[in-house]
């Protein structure tokens, strides 16, 4: 008839069911793998079911466990949105097989992909992938088709990608499949990642060593490079074998 403090402090729910006029509480553990769940029925004073409570539990826990998983399933989906969402590289998501002629459609982006491209989501979602061209003027495979899901890879790729003012920016893509829960290939994911400044500062330390290069090999005075722990040669210019032989 009473409820010890102990367990008042340990179960928010037999506190809540306390305060709520329940004199007693029958209470069954349900577990979801690692995750442990309790489904209880209180009762009011004067009340004596319990037989038949526990009979209605019986009936019940066997529905509330699908019901449980679906609530932690979307408890997990909705934790992956919102890490996508918060994600500053483009994502976005292609269903393989949407059931019309069209073929594979773009099914989600998420705020950083609008960010990049300048689009809207209304202006992406139903697509095909091939709706933003790269720099030959063709749709990048964001669709999937280079890739091979029965080796469980994926593909990865370099290219000019035009925004919707018609400007441009460097982006690697990395496209992988993904499978429903019974192995069957439901859908494409493209991380896009913006390296322009990554393109740009290996442009110019190319352009910088292509002028050192020409530099040292037209260069009228001999030049040489060496090894200064081993004093070994490692390059010459056309002056120096020119001058030494």
């Amino acid at each position: 008839n009473k409820f010890s403090p102990e367990l008042l402090g340990r179960y928010a729910g037999v506190g809540l069911a306390v305060q709520r006029g329940m004199r007693a509480l029958l209470v069954t553990p349900i577990s979801l793998g690692r995750d442990h769940y309790t489904f209880a029925l209180g009762f009011a004073e004067g009340q004596n079911e319990a037989e038949e409570a526990r009979l209605i539990m019986q009936d019940v826990v066997p529905t509330l466990r699908p019901l449980l998983r679906r609530m932690r399933d979307g408890e997990a989906a909705d934790l992956f949105k919102r890490a996508v969402e918060a994600s500053s590289d483009g994502v976005i998501i292609t269903e393989v097989d949407p059931g019309n002629s069209q073929g594979p459609v773009v099914q989600y982006v998420n705020d950083a992909f609008l960010a990049q491209t300048g689009f809207s989501r209304e202006e992406i979602i139903g697509q095909a992938p091939q709706f933003l061209p790269h720099s030959d003027g063709s749709g990048l495979a964001r669709d999937g088709s280079h890739v091979s899901p029965a080796a469980g890879g994926y593909a990865r790729q370099e290219a000019r990608i035009y925004r919707r003012d018609g400007s441009f920016f460097w982006g690697d893509l990395t496209t992988s499949p993904m499978a429903d829960a019974t192995g069957w290939l439901t859908h494409w994911v493209t991380i896009q990642r913006d390296v322009t400044t990554q393109k740009n500062a290996a442009a110019s330390l190319a352009e910088r060593e292509a002028y050192f290069r020409h530099f040292f090999e037209q260069n009228p005075t001999p030049m040489w490079l060496f090894d200064v722990q081993s004093l070994a040669f490692l390059d010459v210019n056309q002056a120096a074998v020119a001058a030494y032989g």
